[in-house]
């Protein structure tokens, strides 16, 4: 059940007097009924209050709202009644959180807002009303065939779906090139111009925002396909998503304040543009839309846009079920980005774990490519959701490894693919997610790490008379120290050639604590490493070589991103190194009886600083990748342009 509004004594006089002529503006003069008005000034000037709350005002103070005189309901222009089939607020959302307080907004301000929302409102709902075979439920919450067109019509839905998602993933990883300049901006002529300090920077920022801006037309704005038979209401989240990033690159390339809607406002054009060319069919009122949309100044779009994802995302609701993958999708969206406590992620997750298992339960009946690809898509959002939203480590871990198997790991052994797909899109996402996942847990073996330190330093862990002092407190020895018999299999070559293993058994065999301590943190290293390398690492090389191999740009893209989050591991395993390396200094230098000799001692040490010194190379060899790639497409770009 949606959450109830707040009360009529949660606003003061002055509030309600305010709020006055807008409303009388939207219930009586343009005659809309109470609970769209009531939605309107929700999203608009974050008013939000029961119906009997403002039933209570018309019968008190507002004599001019009743509708009970025949003027009223002469003008009033109610839509054809179509009830909604579900609750605009699914079970999984607690509260909305479109602002706290109400705000001023100047007449012309509100007017333009509401004819965009009233515009997109009845594009979502006239879409779904129009067709009532579209809503034609079975008892196990699947869509009817209607007929042949409207089964042609979803057979083809994943194809432009497949878009709007590569779309969304160009603006993601065109939005590290800001934070990543130097990469590219300094092969320029700038470095040659003799400018001041100042100048130069301008020079520079300027240049930056040309290169993204021309990227995101070649790459993005005229290659977002609309149609006729094609588009849908079910686009709308991802150009929301879309138009959220631009906002953000916005920002990196350093507009101001007033002007950091431009690349959005492009984005918008180009949209009004492809849809201006459908005359007929639901979609002409999107393109009524984005001609209102137009006509909004540039330092307010960015609220429309926020306000229009949650429209869209009430208005999805009310046509669909909770568990429809565009509903979630929407909701996901808006709650990642305002506040994930009104989002009951538990419930969310139940419902997108439906949504999957449906989309490949189809899939499995009918064997159609299609929706093969339409469940790749369904297992992409559900994977970034439980990680980048819910935060659910092993559901993210599982869905992962699950979207692996279905891409990177065919793909593995085929030739690189010619362009981007959804399937190339699921593999590169699944291995950046396992890569988050491993650095993570990377991040929490450095804290272990750093706290071995610190008791060594709290305690001189460095002889035998600390031990009694410290056993009590370092829960990681109880039993553990003399269980190790033999290392994993890491670098078991080099491991070999430096005698590392019997050098690991003479510290555990030492009665003193600290290098007992070293023993079991060095096994734990070494067994994370074997980890790290034959699961994460191993995917991140073969999705990142196969996207690099590829002449495409937006596989380029997808690679550099990649051999960046590799560098990012790579680091985190050569700080754990380095940790334990200085540990062991330590520990050996301030001993008075050390249990390895000065050769013992030092194979140990140049072991590790062997190992540290070949990480950093792989991490600049990395860096490096994902440098070169980006030079491409952007000395691309520029060669296009001229």
């Amino acid at each position: 059940m949606a959450p109830s509004r707040t009360g009529e004594s949660a606003y003061s006089r002055d509030q309600w007097r305010a709020i006055h002529p807008i409303f009388h503006n939207i219930y009586i003069d343009q005659g809309y009924s109470l609970e769209k008005t009531l939605m309107a000034l929700e999203l608009i000037y974050h008013f939000k209050a029961t119906e009997d709350a403002f039933r209570n005002q018309i019968k008190r103070n507002w004599r001019d709202c009743a509708k009970n005189n025949r003027v009223a309901r002469g003008n009033r222009t109610r839509p054809s009644s179509i009830a909604a089939i579900f609750p605009d607020l699914p079970d999984y959302i607690a509260g909305l959180v479109a602002g706290t307080v109400p705000r001023s907004l100047s007449f012309q301000c509100f007017q333009h807002h509401f004819q965009v929302l009233h515009s997109l409102d009845k594009y979502i709902k006239g879409f779904f009303d129009t067709y009532p075979s579209r809503l034609a439920q079975q008892n196990n919450g699947t869509i009817q065939d209607a007929n042949v067109a409207e089964k042609e019509e979803r057979e083809q839905k994943p194809a432009i779906a497949g878009r709007w998602c590569r779309a969304l993933s160009l603006c993601r990883e065109i939005s590290i090139l800001p934070q990543k300049k130097k990469d590219f901006i300094f092969s320029s002529n700038l470095v040659k111009d003799k400018l001041d300090k100042k100048a130069l920077k301008q020079k520079g920022v300027q240049e930056m925002q040309e290169i993204i801006t021309n990227i995101l037309k070649e790459n993005v704005f005229t290659r977002v396909e609309v149609n006729e038979k094609e588009s849908t209401p079910k686009d709308l989240p991802a150009l929301w998503n879309v138009c959220r990033l631009l906002r953000g690159v916005s920002f990196q390339l350093g507009y101001p304040e007033d002007s950091q809607a431009l690349l959005m406002r492009l984005f918008f054009d180009e949209l009004r543009e492809a849809f201006t060319r459908i005359t007929q069919g639901s979609n002409t009122e999107m393109g009524r839309a984005l001609e209102l949309i137009q006509d909004i100044p540039l330092r307010d779009l960015k609220d429309i846009a926020t306000i229009s994802c949650l429209c869209s995302a009430r208005a999805l609701s009310s046509r669909l079920q909770p568990h429809d993958p565009v509903v979630l999708e929407a909701w996901a969206d808006y709650y990642q980005h305002h506040d994930r406590s009104k989002l009951k992620k538990d419930v969310f997750l139940v419902h997108y774990k439906r949504a999957y298992e449906e989309a490949r339960a189809l899939n499995e009946t009918t064997g159609n490519g299609l929706y093969d690809e339409r469940t790749l898509l369904v297992l992409i959002n559900y994977s970034y959701a439980a990680h980048y939203i819910c935060h659910e480590k092993t559901l993210a871990e599982q869905l992962s490894s699950e979207l692996w198997q279905q891409t990177g790991a065919l793909l593995a052994g085929k030739n690189p693919p010619q362009c981007w797909s959804v399937k190339a899109q699921g593999m590169a996402q699944a291995a950046k997610i396992q890569a988050l996942l491993c650095y993570a847990e990377l991040e929490d073996k450095f804290k272990g790490y750093n706290d071995l330190r610190k008791h060594i330093h709290n305690y001189k862990l460095g002889n035998t008379q600390a031990r009694v002092q410290c056993i009590d407190e370092v829960s990681q020895v109880g039993e553990t120290w003399h269980m190790i018999v033999c290392l994993p299999p890491y670098d078991s070559q080099v491991q070999l050639q430096f005698g590392i293993q019997q050098v690991v058994q003479r510290l555990v065999l030492s009665p003193d604590l600290g290098f007992q301590l070293l023993a079991i943190e060095l096994q734990d290293l070494f067994a994370t490493l074997l980890k790290t390398e034959t699961t994460t690492r191993a995917k991140l090389r073969v999705a990142a070589t196969k996207l690099y191999a590829s002449d495409d740009q937006d596989c380029q893209l997808l690679a550099a991103g990649l051999y960046e989050q590799h560098a990012s591991v790579i680091t985190a395993c050569r700080r754990n190194v380095d940790i334990l390396r200085y540990i062991f200094s330590i520990l050996f230098k301030k001993a008075k009886v050390p249990p390895l000799t000065e050769m013992e001692g030092s194979k140990l040490k140049r072991y590790l600083d062997n190992l540290g010194s070949r990480m950093r190379a792989q991490g600049k060899e990395c860096h490096l990748k994902a440098k070169t790639l980006r030079e491409l497409v952007v000395n691309f770009d520029k060669f296009v342009k001229t």
